[in-house]
């Protein structure tokens, strides 16, 4: 195991009351009653959750790293403590991803707070010592499943009869399949889930035995080794995965992305194979033994080793079709094609931030592209991986929805919405399938029947060389004609979802937040298609101009909210925004020990007044951290320094917001810094039997531990990386180790 993956073992013990259908939650370090009834009192034994679970009950489980403690027949100490694993249970999901503060399930983040099953329960980063399965399920009907979890250090190494192979529910698990999680005759659902750093001699992700509907959606499969099948082994399974990425699995042996074998069933859709070494052949699938593989809009590129690289078979019927599959023909089937998919960045599979599924991960598609519009719409699929919507008539071939596609998706139609008698003092909601659209205020004037005409575009639009945020309006009314000016000005609040501004963002590249937009506006058009803006009067309401300068937020995004004294189209942007004084040089930042410090530097202003430093994590909204006024005085005048002493552990977004001395407003670019938390010491196993491991970042700290009658019987100047208790009595012991304070139970 990598030590990003990495975090503080911890073993508690509780109990949990049973109640159906409910959501019971789980997290590491909790300080509550453990009943797991909230996250307050979250119980901190994700095994103990899942036994005490029934049918129908989610388990939301917080960011941290959490390690099987039972086998499945719940033993906390098996013959073979390399038997413990994370037993599913029928009817229960289990998901991650949360920070441990959420009330929805649409509110946690992924990549910020990584919820990670690690098969490292012995010696850390020794694999010959982790559990053979990381997750186990047998015999599991439909609404079983994992959703948003990361997937770790199984190592399914040792072959031969029982002891070493068990017998759940009547199915034999061998040890040397499935180090990630062994599948038997289930119809598991495996949804935004990570596999990495496997390892095993058959299916070192996955290993899919005869299953009945196995379903894995929006999943990616990396680093992981084999004999075969190192991402996912099937064998006399019906499996459907789609929207996955199969990227540097290795194999001694055949099948490095999935190995088919046993008449397996298995669909392919929308799967992206690239980086996979196989010594034999079929680096991005292998099928054998009558298996019946379906693989559409599929994309095989960039792998290598022996034999057929792309795909190879030995005795199957197969389809394959709307796909790129490397080779020197185009592979048979229909719409298929050997060409270069253009990955945004081939060299860098997870991007620049070492993050997967973010805007700038490497097996995105060029815009030039091939894959583009080739892949064939009758799978049944809307968004891509990232959750990016499917904009043109054809799907695109892979994992990945081209991001240029958001922008360049021809004008949407119109839906009309219409409220009548508008008029007084006295708010006027206007709403779609969707939600809450826009808000009319008529500020005591009588404006008749007011229509709204609302593009169904829920992404950038792209049109005349700027981009927009989302949907563009048409708004008018019966008492006064579009453009005419009217005697008073009313009130609008135009409403955007967060989706829809990170969809912007990932169209065109930034991190905007919604103080950042403008509103386009365009006089004497028709229709609510941006094609109407090429003539009449058109512009910008500056922020300056906004008589409320009004940017809010409502429950479930945001709105853009200002006075007009007329109707029009409007649409809101980041284009066009005023040219500033300020100008920055240079604005970098590093991340270090307990803080992250930006440094940034502006050409010489002799009326620069003061810099506001943001922040934000990806998720909210930038918010002001500190303030800093400009130094006058000095040969350095333009220079500074700011120190964030409570980052984000994460991601960090960054932006200088500028001011001069009469108010004048300008913005830096945005920078992100990663932070990671210092390492703390770790003390494992505890309880024990014999022996204490001890991991420390400073081995340079004075060491005492007690006995229960609180004698010293042990001084060290240094850490010893293991304390042998063996020649003491059972009982609890107290461990010092510079100023901290351990408590020691051996059994």
């Amino acid at each position: 195991m990598k030590s990003k993956f990495f975090i503080s073992l911890l073993l508690f013990t509780f109990c949990i009351t049973s109640n159906a259908q409910t959501i019971r939650y789980v997290k590491a370090n909790s300080t509550g009653n453990a009943d797991a009834s909230n996250w307050a009192n979250a119980a901190g034994d994700l095994q103990a959750v899942i036994n005490a679970s029934v049918a129908g009950d989610k388990i939301w489980v917080a960011e941290g790293t959490y390690y099987p403690t039972q086998d499945p027949f719940g033993n906390s100490n098996p013959t073979n403590p390399r038997n413990k694993t994370f037993y599913l249970k029928s009817g229960v999901s289990i998901y991650g991803g949360f920070k441990g503060t959420e009330t929805l399930l649409k509110e946690r983040n992924l990549r910020l707070y990584p919820t990670i099953l690690s098969g490292d329960i012995g010696t850390l980063n020794d694999a010959t010592d982790n559990c053979f399965h990381v997750v186990v399920s047998v015999n599991d009907g439909l609404k079983t499943g994992l959703d948003g979890l990361i997937i770790v250090g199984g190592n399914a190494n040792i072959t031969g009869p029982a002891p070493t192979d068990m017998i759940v529910e009547g199915k034999t698990i061998e040890c040397y399949r499935g180090s990630g999680i062994y599948t038997h005759t289930t119809s598991t659902s495996i949804y935004n889930c990570i596999f990495s750093e496997n390892i095993a001699m058959m299916g070192g992700g996955i290993y899919s035995n005869s299953d009945l509907g196995l379903e894995v959606q929006n999943t990616i499969f990396v680093s992981n080794t084999a004999s075969r099948g190192a991402g996912i082994f099937n064998a006399a399974t019906k499996l459907n995965a789609t929207n996955c990425i199969f990227a540097s699995n290795t194999v001694s042996g055949s099948g490095a992305g999935v190995y088919n074998a046993a008449a397996s069933t298995v669909k392919l859709y929308n799967c992206t194979l690239a980086g996979n070494f196989a010594t034999t052949s079929g680096a991005g699938v292998y099928n054998e033994f009558n298996s019946i593989p379906t693989l559409q809009n599929v994309l095989i590129w960039g792998n290598s080793g022996g034999g057929n690289i792309g795909i190879a078979n030995s005795s199957f019927t197969q389809s394959v079709s709307y796909s790129i599959v490397q080779g020197p023909s185009v592979y048979a089937g229909t719409a298929n094609s050997n060409q270069n998919p253009l990955f945004a960045n081939a060299n860098d599979y997870d991007g620049t931030d070492n993050l997967w599924l973010t805007a700038d991960d490497g097996l995105r598609l060029d815009c030039g592209s091939p894959a583009i519009n080739k892949g064939s719409l009758s799978v049944a699929v809307t968004n891509d991986i990232l959750n990016v919507p499917i904009f043109d008539s054809r799907r695109d071939i892979g994992a990945y929805e081209a991001l240029c596609a958001i922008y360049k998706t021809t004008t949407p139609a119109c839906k009309t919405i219409s409220l009548a008698e508008v008029k007084g003092n006295r708010l006027f909601e206007f709403y779609d399938e969707s939600g809450i659209v826009c808000s009319i205020n008529p500020n005591g004037m009588d404006l008749g029947t007011v229509t709204v005409e609302v593009s169904d575009a829920t992404n950038s639009i792209f049109f005349n060389s700027d981009n927009y945020l989302g949907r563009s309006l048409n708004i008018y009314c019966s008492n006064y004609p579009n453009s005419s000016m009217m005697p008073q000005h009313y009130q609008l609040k135009i409403f955007y979802y967060y989706s829809e501004l990170n969809e912007y963002n990932l169209a065109v590249g930034g991190h905007f937040g919604k103080e950042d937009f403008n509103m386009f506006w365009q006089k004497d058009g028709t229709g609510c298609d941006l094609p109407t803006y090429n003539g009449g009067t058109r512009g910008l309401i500056d922020k300056l101009d906004m008589t409320s300068a009004n940017f809010g937020t409502n429950s479930s995004g945001f709105y853009l909210g200002f006075y007009l004294n007329h109707f029009t189209i409007f649409a809101a942007t980041t284009q066009g925004l005023r040219v500033l004084p300020i100008e920055y040089l240079s604005f970098s930042g590093e991340s270090q020990k307990d803080k992250n410090v930006l440094n940034w530097s502006i050409s010489t202003q002799t009326n620069c007044d003061y810099f506001e430093i943001q922040r934000s994590n990806g998720l909210s909204e930038l918010e002001t951290i500190g303030e800093m006024n400009h130094i006058k005085n000095g040969n350095n005048s333009n220079f500074y320094s700011f120190e964030d002493k409570d980052p984000f552990e994460g991601v960090n977004y960054y932006r200088l917001k500028g001011a001069d001395e009469n108010g004048v407003v300008t913005y830096s670019d945005m920078i992100m810094l990663k932070y990671e938390k210092p390492a703390q010491i770790v003390v494992y196993p505890n309880p024990t039997f014999n022996k204490v491991n001890i991991l420390s970042p400073n081995q340079k700290q004075r060491v005492l531990l007690f006995d229960n009658h609180n004698r010293l019987i042990l001084s060290e100047k240094v850490i010893p990386e293991m304390i042998d208790l063996s020649p003491y009595p059972n009982g609890l012991y107290l461990l010092v180790i510079g100023e901290h304070t351990f408590k020691i139970l051996k059994e």
